[in-house]
């Protein structure tokens, strides 16, 4: 695929009309807001100050999200990716693998839920509008969704998201910037539905902050994002993730994570 190709790509998957969150998950945001984490009595003269914990937050999550998911997303990428030298049921046992090791890791139940959603939101989008003529490719996604339909994996956002981009043909490492981006504006986008921020100060903070709290997230090496001992997946955040595990127990709430 040329570097042409690799862009119309990027521009057609940050499309804000696909399912990649904003108006379902909230990445813990709500949850963190409602427990009086970032400050909601703050004064309108002070408003810098709520912005500047709304970036905090993004950061942390950011980094986060990439320390426990980039590993999932990675290997399944290579998976697709060596699709033209492996027979598909090798691919299917793989990314089941890598899907199941990424449930045992993801504790909280309210991640586990938002992760799967848009998991598998994401492969009825590759079915319904990107499939062509890729029979491969084509296979392992409808033989990858009867698994998730019959119980057998779960369909995790990390897993599914490079399914997609690898079939595709997008890069790994432009996938990895992708998916952090998506996750960043996402988080923004809740900020804005939650009336944290305006919709034009969202757009601000992704154009003068985001860019290089998402290149951090994405360019440490590749070889810590395995399932080695050395420095497996990991949470690293524990005051959101219990939190975040408090999100149905809140007695008003937008979003389903």
């Amino acid at each position: 695929m040329s570097g042409h190709d690799q862009s119309f790509i990027l521009l057609l998957l940050a499309d804000s009309n696909l399912p990649t969150g904003g108006f379902v998950a909230s990445a813990g945001l709500e949850a963190f807001a409602h427990h009086g984490q970032l400050g909601l009595q703050i004064s309108s003269q002070q408003q810098n100050v709520k912005l500047t914990e709304i970036v905090n937050f993004v950061d942390h999550n950011l980094a986060a999200y990439a320390r426990s998911s980039l590993s999932s997303l990675r290997a399944a990428h290579a998976q697709v990716e060596a699709l033209s030298t492996l027979r598909v049921p090798q691919v299917l046992q793989a990314l089941g693998q890598i899907d199941k090791a990424y449930h045992a890791i993801t504790l909280n139940h309210v991640v586990r839920r938002a992760s799967t959603a848009q998991g598998v939101a994401l492969l009825s989008l590759y079915s319904r509008a990107f499939s062509y003529d890729s029979p491969l490719i084509d296979e392992l996604v409808e033989k990858f969704r009867a698994r998730i339909r019959s119980g057998q994996i779960e369909g995790h956002l990390p897993v599914c998201f490079a399914i997609l981009t690898a079939g595709l043909g997008l890069k790994q490492d432009a996938s990895v910037e992708l998916h952090l981006f998506l996750h960043a504006r996402s988080i923004l986008s809740s900020a804005v539905r939650l009336n944290l921020i305006g919709p034009y100060q969202a757009h601000r903070i992704l154009l003068q902050q985001m860019q290089p709290l998402i290149k951090r997230a994405a360019a440490d090496n590749p070889a810590l994002y395995t399932f080695e001992l050395i420095r497996p997946p990991a949470t690293i955040w524990p005051l959101a993730e219990i939190l975040a595990a408090r999100h149905d127990v809140m007695n008003t709430r937008i979003f389903n994570s």
